[in-house]
């Protein structure tokens, strides 16, 4: 991944996910992810690395590669969250730490 979030810290009881696109099938994102359930949406501070510079805070997030929209940025509980587009992405848990 090309950059590095530096304002992530590892959590308790979490791990982490490889979010890649649907369409042209490469690694955008690196997430840590707490709990159970599916992706909905991410967190901006959990977002380990990506392949996009999220440090401005794009309003959508597209895929470097195929320019497909994956994400739209949005505020729940006073913190900014990327908003998964349903079917836009694939995720899969790997076995490394943080």
């Amino acid at each position: 991944m090309k950059y590095r979030n530096r304002y992530c810290k590892k959590a308790k009881n979490t791990y982490p996910l490889l979010v890649k696109c649907t369409n042209c099938k490469n690694k955008i994102f690196l997430y840590q992810k707490g709990g159970k359930g599916n992706l909905i949406k991410m967190k901006v501070d959990k977002i380990i690395s990506s392949q996009s510079s999220i440090a401005e805070l794009p309003n959508r997030i597209n895929c470097p590669f195929c320019n497909a929209p994956i994400a739209n940025l949005a505020q729940y509980k006073g913190e900014d969250y990327y908003w998964i587009i349903r079917g836009s992405v694939m995720v899969r848990k790997i076995d490394k730490k943080i």
